[in-house]
């Protein structure tokens, strides 16, 4: 405990933990990716036709020859398969006596704790990675804290850190933001070790999500630009390595290495794909404004905090500090390219098409915006972000909770139902001749109220504790040491 009372972001970091180990969803029906999973770990077949009837498969799928695929980049999936096995080895020997005629607990016990390692893990990283540059950046740690916290349980990336079937974003996020603060380090001889995981985190980008390799290109052409001998010596040959397994993986299942499961797709009278790049035409205003402020998928409908990251601009032209601006110049192009490509693709509705809660293909811009946010952070009203922020949470926690195709209908469902607990669900799904093993584990599901009641609470008490008052303005630094501050912060 005297750990914890001297290094306050781990207590964060554990409080948080807490919050996304109890909203862990369990797959017991869902989706496109385990089936994959399963059909790679107990048949050795990397098509799910065997498991078209057991599990509600996704739209999103992709028929070659008769064989069906998820018509997505599949590195959840390959990473997913020995954990998942691990996992299975150990709570098959529980999951027989305590779960008997329910056939899926097991796998749905085993996948529980791989969305955790590979989902909710990296999204909490992510928000660590955040309170380090906020800190490096003369931020006082309780306006660090309060940018962790509002990305961990205040946005979007809280829905999709729990949810197992486009969980996808937690590792990407993760990885571009890793990448993005070493190339944008200032300038200094790179260990090959570290040379080679900013490669490994730009080759997992498509890997994991095929859009993340426009960020792979950013990053790597500055990384090339800046440190072009050690950047061909060690990181290019270690960024190949995912990319080489893609396109194994596209030869093996689409019979090219340059054909992606796109051009196979399986599509529906309602989704329909044109154009030249995933349906991508030319930037739409009213789908602009219905992404960045509609109730179905908006993004500041979904977080209206980052309405401050706006207050950031004005250091774009700042000559305080060439690195800071560096990345602030760098995450708002990473912003406006993806929100350009969202804007001009005609599958939208309202942000988003098929996902959680909030602009699904936003979701990678989430770690930049926040960089934005960092930087804005002494000129936001102290009331006005306490505000905002709790609204935030409350939204996302709703989001988490009640997925909807419209982001107004899970408030309105969070409101008139209150909150639920995605694991009493999962026990409440057990049959009723296994139920009579323990019948204190289904009084209905007023514990999940009363887990997420405390959960938003405790997380709001943080909120209004870094905020109150204002934050004390950090003493002026010395010479060099707005340049060196970002260095040690992230060694």
């Amino acid at each position: 405990m005297s750990g914890l009372r001297r290094n306050p972001a781990l207590t964060v970091f554990l409080g948080l933990a807490l919050v996304y180990l109890f909203h862990v969803f369990p797959p017991t029906d869902s989706g496109r990716i385990l089936p994959q999973v399963l059909s790679i770990a107990e048949r050795g077949e990397l098509s799910i036709n065997h498991y078209l009837t057991a599990y509600r498969t996704h739209i999103d799928m992709s028929r070659v020859d008769g064989r069906i695929y998820p018509g997505q980049a599949p590195g959840l999936v390959f990473l997913s398969v020995p954990l998942y096995a691990m996992f299975r080895s150990l709570l098959g020997l529980l999951s027989g006596p305590l779960f008997p005629q329910f056939t899926r607990a097991e796998t749905s016990l085993a996948m529980m704790p791989v969305i955790f390692l590979l989902i909710s893990l990296p999204t909490l990283l992510t928000a660590h990675l955040l309170h380090r540059y906020a800190e490096a950046q003369g931020r006082s740690p309780r306006e660090a804290g309060t940018l962790a916290i509002l990305y961990a349980v205040g946005c979007p990336a809280f829905s999709y850190a729990v949810y197992y079937d486009l969980g996808y974003h937690g590792l990407s996020n993760l990885a571009a933001l890793f990448a993005f603060l070493e190339v944008t380090r200032t300038p200094v001889p790179r260990r090959p070790a570290r040379l080679a995981l900013i490669g490994l985190a730009l080759g997992l980008l498509p890997f994991l999500w095929y859009p993340g390799a426009l960020i792979s290109l950013v990053l790597g052409g500055l990384l090339l630009h800046r440190e072009r001998r050690g950047a061909l010596r060690y990181a290019l040959p270690v960024s190949l390595a995912p990319v080489a397994a893609l396109l194994l993986y596209h030869w093996a299942a689409f019979g090219h290495p340059l054909s992606l499961p796109y051009f196979h797709r399986i599509l529906s009278e309602s989704v329909q794909i044109k154009g030249p790049f995933f349906g991508s035409t030319f930037p739409s205003l009213g789908t602009a404004w219905r992404l960045l402020a509609g109730v179905e998928r908006g993004l500041l409908f979904s977080t209206p905090v980052l309405i401050f990251a706006a207050l950031s601009l004005r250091d774009l032209t700042s000559p305080a500090n060439g690195e800071s601006r560096l990345r602030l110049r760098l995450s708002w192009l990473i912003f406006a390219l993806f929100f350009i490509w969202n804007t001009s693709r005609p599958l939208y509705w309202g942000g988003g098409t098929s996902g959680i809660f909030g602009p699904r293909y936003l979701v990678p811009a989430l770690p930049f915006l926040f960089i934005m946010l960092a930087h804005a952070l002494p000129r936001i009203p102290t009331n006005g972000l306490i505000f905002l922020g709790a609204v935030s949470m409350f939204v996302n926690l709703a989001g988490t909770h009640y997925r909807q195709e419209s982001d107004i209908d899970a408030i309105t469902l969070f409101l008139t139902r209150g909150p639920r607990f995605p694991f009493i669900d999962f026990l409440n799904s057990v049959p009723e001749a296994s139920r009579t093993r323990f019948p204190d584990l289904f009084p209905a599901s007023q514990a999940g109220f009363a887990f997420s009641f405390f959960a938003v609470l405790a997380a709001y008490l943080f909120l209004a504790h870094f905020t109150a008052g204002g934050s004390p303005a950090p003493p002026p630094p010395g010479p060099g040491a707005e340049r060196a501050a970002p260095d040690r912060a992230e060694e």
